[in-house]
């Protein structure tokens, strides 16, 4: 139903300053798409870890994009403009033809984080957006040389991912039931740890790598998209070959 890549293809290749725009863009399309995956929206994932240049990754990511099934295409990436500067510039979405996803995507993004929204600006030069064969939409999250930008960036990140989940889910003809996004165990604050160890990727990688390493499951759970409930399976797993 949905596909969706960052932009650029390794850290350093897209904008710099505050933040690092390919390191938070991999970082934004990895917790969406785990959302839609939470939520049962099939997604797909991509990421370029090939390409050596701009025409290269640009080219990549469209064959990728067009050789999956979905209705729609989505480019995460980061702003910026010349120089360091205070004050908060905020959010846009770049599209083609789909005015009124980008629209309702920018607002929903501003009014999950505080950022300023800048709201749809239709770019149909942009090779993505006019090359890729589904309805396209370009997220500029924020701009990378904003201090206020980057402060509302970190503050509301889960919030600004949730809120591109459930525009995409409900563009894709899902249902987003806001009480999903959470395990449903029984005390709020067993809920409330687990959801935020859910989000700690690096970690989760260790566990994964960790259970490969003692036999506790298949060496393909480290190249497989892994949602919450597959990774709560491979812990059970290891607790097991442990104990």
């Amino acid at each position: 139903m949905i596909t969706i890549s960052p932009g650029h293809w390794r850290i350093g290749s897209g904008a710099k300053d505050i933040i690092d725009e390919v390191g938070q863009a991999r970082r934004v399309v990895d917790r969406v798409a785990q959302l839609l995956t939470m939520h049962n929206v099939p997604t797909t994932k991509i990421e370029d870890n090939v390409s050596q240049s701009q025409s290269e990754n640009l080219r990549y990511l469209i064959r990728q994009h067009n050789a999956t099934k979905r209705k729609v295409d989505v480019s995460i990436h980061f702003n910026a403009s010349n120089g360091r500067m205070q004050k908060g510039i905020g959010t846009e979405v770049l599209y083609y033809d789909a005015l009124s996803l980008a629209t309702t995507m920018s607002k929903g993004i501003s009014d999950a984080s505080g950022l300023k929204n800048r709201g749809a600006k239709q770019r149909k030069e942009l090779t993505f957006l006019r090359d890729t064969k589904m309805p396209a939409i370009l997220i500029e999250v924020c701009f990378v040389n904003s201090m206020e930008d980057v402060k509302c960036y970190e503050q509301h990140f889960e919030a600004i991912c949730t809120e591109i989940a459930s525009v995409l889910a409900k563009f894709v003809g899902f249902a987003w039931n806001d009480d999903g996004r959470k395990l449903a165990f029984s005390t709020i604050a067993l809920t409330e740890k687990v959801d935020d160890l859910l989000k700690d990727n690096e970690w989760k990688r260790q566990v994964i790598d960790k259970g490969i390493e003692m036999d506790a499951f298949s060496p393909v759970w480290r190249t497989r998209q892994v949602n919450d409930l597959d990774f709560l399976g491979l812990c059970a797993m290891l607790a097991k070959k442990i104990i």
